[in-house]
């Protein structure tokens, strides 16, 4: 025991000594601060022992300080020798915060009006380019060096005479002021009066020849890059919803693109706001059924301007006398009236409120006395149009949040006074051309709305009616069929118990008597005959007795207006013998396959007093053997025909096989009953339209006089009887209501009889019928639940039985209230004349539809309508212009109290803005560079006046942030009763950002501008265009077609059918004009986005249209239709965390997280607490999955679904899944890319062909940018926005991901200035271009942000404010162009890429840090071999800087050694694995396509392995063996670069070689 003591005690000492010596040795090579840390115990104590042992416990926790800080200094040192990026773009981005500083920046700077007249100039100057390199004295006399009429006088001494010319006022009197004052504005008058034509050049003819040559000669130059995107107008009776913002993204999203692809591209926005919804929604909130019912606003007496009552609807207060109704109440407060001046300066003069002021100063109020009816029909539509404006400012506010671009002043509303004046022109060049016509046919009718409705009006539901079955008995029965059913009694028992004919049936020879004497007369036939024949006479009545034709129906009501009996002709029919308990047997003629289903109906639903022992089949016939027979109808006892069809028109296995026909309550009854003759329809012409010449617009409407008309017009035989069984309220016409009453009196002992055994119902309506009057009953509507027992007990002498009936039922889309079809007269376009012409459908086949399906669907939608009628019993719209009518006798029917159908105003849209883009392209952009080359040659600073009239943007952005946060307190803190209150309060007195009235008055100011070179003169310039070539000095002899235009399939039944229709009739009025179309016309060739030719075909039937997007509906993530009833609607607003609005979330990009930068600038705008009330802000309970988002995300969104094939789904899931894996991978990806920008040279930025000292990983990146770059530019321009989408994030989580962590160690380690870094930092700024160029469609925002962040780097500040880039110091992204392909050498690593996965895959089961393994390698395939010792140039990556590429660096090792042979592999690691790798070679791609987008929202596929689609090929490709074995390295890890390997003590810590130099540099 005592020896393992001092054993111990001695090895102790040992070890100590040990210590103490090795100490002293590290202490004289250590520099003197480690020689102050160890001076305590080694001063004088060297040799001793003991004293160390007390010196260490005493100075102990000194020297741990010490030690402390000297390793904390060398740290310091080795973190400062480290290049690690800036944080130059916040880890915690407020995405919203700075998408509202972004969209100020485009609107105030106008970048989208710029960069278009950027794309102008340059065209016109590479055209000036080429011009002077073919010669030079040729531009002398023609170009612009030579200052003609345009650019400047010749001469400056012509300048004199022209000041001359300018007349002075020199007399003061009042009367010679007046006097100037008048001519000036009588002559400005004459300029656009009606029936004269305007020169647009005005009167100098010699300059105005010179000025139209040279604007020629700029249009031809620019026309083949103008792409116009056509907007299908919103209807403005909401706010919009997901799905236009689907619609408008796809549309927001070409414009940015094709503006960075150097086209002019022009997007005019569009309000539809007539019709019936608004009307319709205006009655709701009125609480009114008809406008009569309106209360007109009591003005008191003497009120002046300031004492004006505002237009304010509130139902709570009600003054006492009066009954509850809504009228006006509020008056407008001083505060109001100072708000209301200080928003609208130009607005002192007239302090009234706005709604008011247009309700008296409307310009179409006749100077006569109008009568109440007038006066409320008035006021009612300045409600609807105020309603109609106040939405407008909704929808443009929405928009304006979502950064959608727009040519916002010249936006079109339909209910403009231009707009409204080119549609009565289009339908007077219809008039004139007999295109219009009036008839009496079968429209759907809706007794909610009380108007017609149109087939894409229409929807479809499941409704449960009480279906009948009934018969009517013969009339007349035809000799064939008298004798068919005599010879059928030889042989069949029932069918000579139907006849009666005794036992004895005719013989053979009996029937051939009567078949040779059916025709002869009494007197020459033998008294046998007499008796045969008296027995065919007596065959028909028992045949007319007996036999019953039983029919189905689901209307009973159409029974009044039956005219006719459809069969088929073919179609087998059996007789049926039903045999009753206490009645007579009948016998039923029904269909062959339909008798089955009518006797399971029969046992379940049968509940007459007489039962039914028997059903038996006696005899067939065909359809065809009963013509010449005829039946009688029970309700008007007419005797009436049947109808026979040979086409499969009739279904004979559902209801009867015969079918009641009710041409007014029906199509397909109408076609039937008026097949065989000319359906009555009667052309109108020109003489019958009606000019108001009340409405202050008409002098826009350039029509030539015409003789004087009598007011009344007679038309022709149009049938005026009103055939229809109900009226406009869905009751039934008293005359018929009559009928019915007296019948149900008649068995009203029944009806009690029934009630009382339970076998039927007593209803409301049969109750009050039987205990009181008949005259005194209420009206009788078909949509009553018990409507079926009345036509039961009615009719019950006819009728089998009724019962419950489930099938799709037509409902008015709007209020969801069922739709009739009646007959009424009607206004339609005779789109025959269209359907006849081949050409019309051909023209459709040449636009390029994205989805061709969609164009099959179209084509045979239009060759399956029948009519398109374009009037409505409405008053919110455009009035009919048409006089009264005088139908047959002294009918009288006027349509000026009518208004044409909203598809024929949406469909007029494209004609309005076709010409405002050439008012844009010629009085703005021609304007623009004619006056700034003329200030240039011009030396007199008054003929050097700026001529850019562009008007300083009308809104500001934050303005409309905070009316959006304001909106969403005021919903917040309303209850629901008060909503209704708040929106009608919200209609009348709310500022408009976007207010309709001062938009016009700005547009029509812009248009008469005497500056102007394109003058305005009338609508026929809009119309008409076509004409204005024929008068002297015009000039369009090209006109500007439509380049893409996007709508939602729903439109396919309306808009797009519209649409063609009028642009065709216009068409053919050209041709009988003998104007050839030259332009507007598509190509049979598919094209697309990208290309470059505008010119069309010199074809006169064509489309203007060239490519057609057709989206789907948008759903949510089951695939339901959004409804506010299955509460999944998102609505666009409610996505932004809008003040008020904001929940808690984590999330660092779609949260509200503070910007950590200092010097973003924002301005502050005060609240607007003169509009919107301040109110204490409730806490607003966040969406379902607690989540907000940006624009951005919602952008992605539309990319990421195939939106022209499948419906479009949404949710907060989904959104929150494309803000996890795309927004914000896109985001880190060049976040990542900018911080390591922060030290970069600017100066050198261009990577030229054939770059010298790049590695092999470098090309690889932009070989596969290239190709990337191409892809996306493909999918651009073949409308596929989500492959577009799928290539960048392939390249972003496939080989940049490779490439950035590749990069690392050349960024972070390598010396500040060394090549290797360098050069990856220009790699990197090259790729970041690129991508934020390809992405600044997708996500403008995000881009824009990151873009100035870069301009800030490259000006070596810390963040450039907004301020300063709209100075114009710094331009805007949008500025810049797509990038090209540059064609580079294809470098393909894939396969060491594939080599790095199994690697790593190997490794994870024995290593936790992959920088500790040393991977072997062996392979026979020579290609494998060659690039593997490519990444193996250097033996030891850590003994120094190169720029070499190592795998070691791309494998994340610390060594990789290649094996010559396997068995060297073995030794290295026995439980080495073999792996088979695809090889892909030069001119090799891997898969590129892909068909399911849906996978973007899966990233940790992408994680796992980013190159499973290649591994996918199989053998496509050629294939090789690699082994791979895995070790772990002997080394020490290097405290600087964390690699492990030979390693050096420095100051206490270990360096490799290469950092060990550059640690040494920092530390002295």
């Amino acid at each position: 025991m005592k020896r393992k003591e001092i054993l111990t005690v001695t090895v102790i000492l040992l070890v100590y000594v040990i210590t103490q010596q090795w100490s002293s040795l590290c202490f004289r090579r250590t520099h003197k601060v480690a020689q102050i840390l160890n001076e305590y115990l080694f001063d004088g104590y060297s040799k001793a022992v003991s004293p160390c042992f007390i010196r260490a416990v005493k100075y102990d926790k000194k020297r741990k300080c010490a030690l402390k800080e000297h390793r904390n200094k060398i740290r310091d040192v080795v973190r400062h020798s480290v290049n690690l990026p800036v944080q130059v773009m916040p880890t915690t981005y407020a995405s919203f915060d700075r998408q509202k500083d972004i969209q100020d920046l485009w609107n105030s700077e106008r970048v989208y009006e710029e960069r278009n007249f950027a794309n102008v100039k340059r065209c016109i100057r590479d055209g000036r380019k080429k011009k002077e390199k073919k010669s030079i004295l040729r531009e002398e006399k023609n170009g612009f060096r030579k200052c003609g009429a345009l650019t400047g006088r010749k001469k400056p001494a012509q300048t004199e005479p022209m000041i001359k010319k300018k007349k002075v006022i020199t007399n003061l009197r009042w009367t010679e002021v007046i006097g100037n004052i008048s001519n000036k504005g009588r002559r400005t008058q004459d300029g656009y009066r009606r029936d004269n034509y305007v020169d647009p050049f005005g009167k100098s003819i010699p300059q105005n020849l010179e000025k139209k040559k040279r604007l020629i000669h700029f249009y031809k130059k620019v026309y083949r890059k103008i792409r116009i995107i056509h907007d299908g107008p919103p209807y403005a009776n909401n706010d919009i919803h997901i799905g236009h913002i689907l619609n408008k993204i796809i549309k927001d999203i070409y414009l940015k693109y094709l503006l960075m692809r150097n086209y002019c591209v022009m997007l005019i926005h569009g309000f539809d706001t007539h019709g019936l919804p608004i009307e319709y929604q205006v009655m709701k909130m009125l609480n009114i059924k008809n406008v009569q019912e309106i209360s007109l606003p009591d003005f008191p007496k003497g009120s002046n301007k300031q004492n004006f009552q505002i237009f304010i609807l509130n139902k709570g207060k009600i003054p006492e006398g009066r009954s509850e109704e809504h009228f006006l109440t509020r008056w407008l407060t001083n505060k109001e009236k100072r708000h209301n001046m200080e928003m609208y300066p130009n607005r002192l003069s007239d302090r009234r409120s706005t709604f008011l002021r247009n309700l008296l100063h409307r310009e179409d109020v006749p100077l006569v006395s109008l009568s109440q009816t007038e006066k409320k029909i008035m006021y009612f539509k300045s409600l609807c149009k105020s309603y109609a404006s106040h939405f407008i400012n909704e929808q443009f506010m929405s928009l304006v949040s979502y950064g959608i671009w727009g040519l916002w002043d010249y936006t079109y509303v339909t209910f403009y006074n231009i707009y409204e004046a080119i549609q009565r022109a289009i339908f007077r060049s219809l008039l004139k051309h007999k295109h219009i016509y009036v008839s009496n046919r079968p429209i759907y009718h809706s007794y909610a709305t009380q108007t017609v409705l149109s087939d894409s009006e229409i929807i479809y539901k499941r409704r449960t009616c009480n279906s009948f079955y009934f018969f009517f008995d013969m009339k007349g029965v035809s000799d064939s069929l008298a004798l068919k059913l005599l010879g059928a009694s030889a042989r069949n028992e029932p069918i000579r118990e139907m006849l009666q004919v005794g036992d004895h049936p005719l013989s053979d020879h009996e029937l051939e008597v009567i078949c040779t004497n059916l025709g002869s007369s009494p007197r020459g036939v033998s008294s046998d005959e007499k008796v045969l024949r008296e027995l065919l006479d007596r065959t028909k009545e028992m045949i007319k007795r007996k036999l019953k034709i039983l029919v189905f129906t689901t209307q009973m009501y159409t029974i009044f207006n039956n005219k006719c009996l459809l069969m088929h002709a073919e179609y087998i029919y059996e007789i049926v013998k039903v045999k009753f308990e206490k009645e007579d047997s009948l016998f039923f003629l029904i269909c062959e396959k339909s008798l089955d289903m009518f006797m399971d109906y029969v046992k379940k639903y049968y509940l007459k007093g007489s039962k039914i022992l028997e059903m038996k089949k006696i005899m067939k016939l065909k359809g065809k053997e009963l013509d010449k027979c005829t039946y009688l109808n029970f309700v008007n006892q007419v005797e009436n025909n049947f109808v026979f069809v040979s086409k499969n028109e009739i279904d004979e296995s559902f209801g009867s096989g015969i079918v009641h026909v009710a041409p007014a309550h029906g199509f397909s009854d109408y076609n039937v009953y008026y097949q065989n003759n000319e359906r009555r329809k009667v052309h109108l012409g020109q003489e019958h339209y009606h000019e108001d010449k009340g409405r202050g617009d008409t002098q826009m409407e350039n029509f030539t006089k015409e003789e004087k008309i009598k007011k009344n017009f007679h038309i022709g035989e149009v049938n005026s009887v009103d055939e229809n069984v109900i009226d406009q309220n869905d009751d039934l016409k008293e005359e018929y209501a009559k009928v019915v009453r007296q019948n149900c009196w008649k068995n009203a002992n029944l009806i009690r009889e029934d009630a009382m055994s339970g076998k039927g119902e007593m209803s409301p309506l049969l109750r009050n019928l039987l205990h009181g009057d008949v005259e005194s009953t209420p009206k009788i509507n078909i949509n009553r639940e018990d409507i079926h027992l009345i036509f039961y007990y009615a009719f019950h002498k006819n009728v089998l039985f009724h019962f419950p009936y489930e099938h799709l039922y037509t409902y008015d889309w709007r209020s969801h209230t069922s739709v009739q079809i009646k007959s009424l007269l009607q206004i339609y376009v005779d789109i025959e004349k269209i359907k006849q012409n081949k050409a019309f459908y051909e023209s459709i086949r040449r636009v390029n539809f994205v989805n061709d399906h969609v164009k099959d669907a179209l084509i045979k939608n239009i060759e399956n309508r029948n009519e398109w009628c374009i009037s409505r019993q409405k008053y919110w719209g455009v009035n009919i212009p048409l006089r009264d009518l005088i139908i047959g006798g002294d009918s009288k029917v006027s349509f000026r109290q009518q208004i044409l159908d909203v598809w024929f105003d949406s469909s007029v849209s494209y004609l309005y803005v076709m010409y405002m883009c050439k008012h844009i392209l010629f009085n703005q952009y021609f304007r623009r560079m004619i006056s700034s080359r003329r200030r240039k040659k011009s030396a007199h600073t008054f003929l050097g006046k700026s001529t850019s009239s562009d008007d300083p943007p009308f809104f500001n952005v934050y303005d409309v942030y905070n009316q959006l946060e304001g909106e969403n307190r005021g919903r917040e803190e309303s209850g629901d009763g008060t909503q209704k209150e708040d929106l009608l309060n919200d209609i009348m007195r709310k500022r408009k950002i976007f207010d309709p009235e001062i938009m016009y008055q700005r547009l029509m100011k812009r248009l008469k501008s005497e500056k102007s070179y394109l003058k305005f003169g009338s609508v026929n310039d809009i119309v008409h265009s076509y004409r204005n070539r024929k008068k002297k000095g015009s000039f369009f002899v090209k006109d500007m077609g439509i380049h893409l235009c996007c709508e939602g399939v729903d439109q396919i039944r309306g808009w797009f059918q519209s649409f063609f229709f009028v642009y065709f009739f216009l068409n053919s009025i050209r041709k009988k004009d003998g104007v050839r179309v030259e332009a507007g016309i598509n190509t049979h060739r598919k094209v697309g986005v990208n290309s470059e030719s505008n010119v069309w075909p010199k074809e006169d039937d064509a489309l203007p249209i060239r490519n057609v997007i057709v989206h789907n509906y948008v759903v949510d993530e089951k695939n339901v239709k959004l409804s506010k009833s299955l509460n999944n609607v998102i609505s666009p607003r409610k996505l932004f965390p809008l003040r008020g609005n904001r929940s808690s979330t984590t999330n660092a990009v779609s949260s509200e997280g503070t910007c950590t930068e200092e010097n973003v600038t924002r301005r502050k705008i005060p609240l607007e607490g003169n509009v919107i009330k301040k109110k204490k802000i409730s806490k607003r309970t966040p969406p379902p999955e607690g989540k907000h988002f940006n624009a951005d995300i919602v952008r992605l969104w539309v990319c990421c679904y195939n939106f022209v094939n499948k419906n479009v789904s949404v949710s907060h899931k989904i959104l929150e899944e494309i803000n996890k894996h795309i927004y914000l991978k896109i985001y880190n990806t060049l976040k990542f890319l900018l911080n390591n920008l922060y030290d970069f040279d600017f100066s050198d930025v261009k990577l030229v062909e054939g770059e010298k000292e790049l590695q092999m990983m470098d090309e690889y990146i932009l070989s596969k940018g290239d190709n990337t770059i191409r892809l996306c530019l493909k999918a651009y321009g073949k409308f596929q926005l989500q492959i577009l989408l799928k290539h960048i994030m392939n390249f972003i989580n496939r080989d940049l991901a490779i490439y950035l962590d590749y990069s690392k160690d050349r960024l972070y380690i390598h010396e500040r200035n060394s090549i290797s870094r360098r050069k990856c930092q220009k790699i990197f700024y090259n790729i970041l271009m690129d991508m934020l160029k390809i992405l600044a469609p997708l996500v403008p925002h995000l881009c824009e942000d990151v873009y100035g962040t870069l301009l800030s780097l490259k000006e070596k500040v810390g963040k450039v404010p907004l301020e300063e880039r709209k100075r114009g110091k710094h331009k805007s992204l949008f500025f810049c162009q797509m990038p090209t392909v540059r064609r580079r050498k294809e470098v393909h690593l894939e396969t060491l890429f594939f080599v790095k996965y199994f690697v790593h895959k190997q490794m994870n089961a024995f290593l936790s840090n992959s920088l500790e393994g040393v991977v072997y390698l062996y392979s026979d395939n020579e290609d494998v071999i060659r690039l593997v010792k490519h990444f193996l140039k250097t033996p030891d990556p850590l003994s120094s800087f190169n720029n070499h590429d190592d795998l070691r660096f791309l494998f994340n090792v610390s060594n990789v050694i290649l094996c010559e042979n396997l068995m060297d592999l073995r030794k290295m690691d026995p439980a080495f694995r073999t792996y088979k790798i695809p090889l892909v070679r030069a001119g090799e791609d891997g898969p590129q396509e892909y068909d399911e987008v849906d996978q973007l929202l899966r990233a940790n596929q992408t994680e796992e392995n980013p190159f499973q689609d290649i591994l996918r090929a199989g053998n496509t490709s050629k294939q090789a063996t690699i082994s791979v074995g895995i070790g772990k390295s002997t080394g020490a890890k290097c405290t600087r670069c964390w690699m492990y390997g030979t390693v050096r003590a420095f100051e206490g810590e270990l360096f490799c070689p290469r950092c060990l130099s550059v640690v040494k540099k920092y530390f002295n």
